[in-house]
């Protein structure tokens, strides 16, 4: 019910051959927000609406950057949808979320859609990496991963002695349900 999010100003303007510019500004929990983004007419041999797109912004020390085809948002068999988000002090981020966590630094997390319906996950924050994979289908959400160094991340959460190693998961969510298996 707190959290605020308030919009300043909004802009959409489209030329005659169907590409777009847009630009926001406003707030989020009281830190400015500002996304700006365009796409590009689309070629003579598709009947849709402009194709390629970019947008890209700033909120609280974190920059968002998302790159993509409109195909992601109907047919995924054409889609191609990149996201990357950055920060050089994520500490900022962290605490106007509200959220008590270990994590400081740089961060960086990307996530790419590629045409077969999974999802390619790769992050980094003190030290730590992480990468994934989730597939989406009709009935289940399938996931599996890494994380390395098991011993750095233990060290954000005061648990000494784990190994160097990676820990590896895997798991299933099933939607509308509140079970996940993790492996």
């Amino acid at each position: 019910r707190d959290r605020v999010v308030r919009l300043d100003a909004a802009t959409i303007d489209t030329a005659a051959d169907g590409a777009m510019a847009m630009q926001l500004d406003g707030q989020v929990l009281d830190r400015p927000l500002h996304l700006e983004g365009h796409s590009l007419a689309a070629g003579e041999e598709q009947q849709v609406a402009p194709d390629e797109f970019t947008v890209s912004g700033h909120w609280s020390g974190l920059k968002v950057r998302v790159d993509g085809n409109l195909h992601a948002l109907g047919d995924l068999r054409r889609a191609r949808l990149r996201a990357q988000l950055t920060s050089e002090k994520i500490e900022s981020a962290i605490a106007a979320l509200g959220l008590e966590l270990p994590f400081s630094g740089p961060l960086n997390l990307e996530a790419a859609l590629d045409p077969n319906k999974k999802i390619k996950l790769h992050g980094k924050v003190n030290a730590v990496e992480a990468d994934g994979d989730v597939a989406v289908g009709r009935r289940a959400v399938d996931f599996e991963g890494t994380l390395t160094p098991l011993g750095k991340l233990g060290d954000l959460f005061d648990l000494q002695g784990l190994p160097p190693q990676a820990l590896a998961f895997s798991g299933q969510a099933v939607p509308g349900s509140a079970a996940i298996k993790l492996h």
